[in-house]
């Protein structure tokens, strides 16, 4: 009886455990690769390479130790982060990370927080008076299909539908993506959705939040507005979204 008690208490274990879809690991555990010099830095900030998602949650400097606490979905394999410097010291000097999945689909939230010696990474010329400007490699990921011009065309329930343009339609909306991660969104000019409705170009920008979620900041007649967009369909000639309101 005890011998199956023990059994029992054993299994539910197993089962609470393997059921938990959060773990926190506040020290790293996931393999880091540094790239001093690496050509891909610049590469990165052009949207290539720009790894697996993931976020950067906080990060904090101790003495010459950079601690980047992490969060991404995995839990079925190990993964890794690479780090890319310039490796010459300058008053803002930029550190990539990027995040490998190594193919791990699986979907518990992981925390855990990366923990960068910037005295092994800069050497001698190191003080605790450098400024360092923490870049999440995965945010420069974008949809080459997305780039250029994209003109209203028509609702389908809850999708917005755009269609390829080689300019703005003076008398709709559209929205231009730009390489550089700039955008010019044409809408209403004022408060008023009554017709006739003015329009006028606004100025921002875009980042990707996973494969398939666009996070715009961009000026509008009443102050800055942040909108979050999925990505329905993408094809070279058809844009389909949908406003996801938090």
């Amino acid at each position: 009886m005890k011998n199956r008690l023990m059994y029992l208490i054993i299994a539910v274990l197993i089962i609470a455990v393997s059921c938990n879809k959060t773990y926190d690991n506040y020290g790293s555990f996931s393999k880091i690769k540094y790239h001093e010099k690496s050509s891909k830095y610049n590469d990165i900030l052009k949207g290539k390479n720009t790894g697996d998602y993931f976020t950067i949650k906080e990060s904090y400097l101790v003495d010459e130790v950079l601690y980047v606490t992490v969060t991404y979905g995995g839990g079925c394999d190990d993964h890794s982060f690479n780090i890319y410097y310039k490796g010459k010291l300058e008053d803002e000097n930029g550190i990539i990370i990027t995040h490998n999945a190594h193919k791990d689909y699986c979907e518990a939230l992981i925390t855990e927080t990366l923990e960068i010696n910037l005295k092994d990474l800069f050497g001698k010329d190191y003080n605790n008076n450098i400024n360092f400007h923490i870049i999440n490699g995965f945010e420069y990921q974008k949809h080459e299909e997305l780039l250029g011009t994209w003109v209203f065309e028509k609702y389908d329930d809850d999708i917005t539908v755009l269609k390829k343009s080689n300019d703005f339609h003076s008398e709709k909306y559209g929205i231009k993506f730009n390489n550089d991660l700039s955008l010019v969104e044409r809408k209403n000019a004022g408060w008023c959705g009554t017709p006739p409705i003015t329009y006028d170009n606004f100025d921002g920008s875009w980042k990707m939040l996973d494969e398939n979620t666009v996070e715009l900041d961009v000026v509008s007649w009443d102050g800055n507005m942040y909108i979050t967009i999925e990505i329905v369909n993408l094809t070279d000639k058809k844009l389909e979204i949908r406003y996801i309101y938090k």
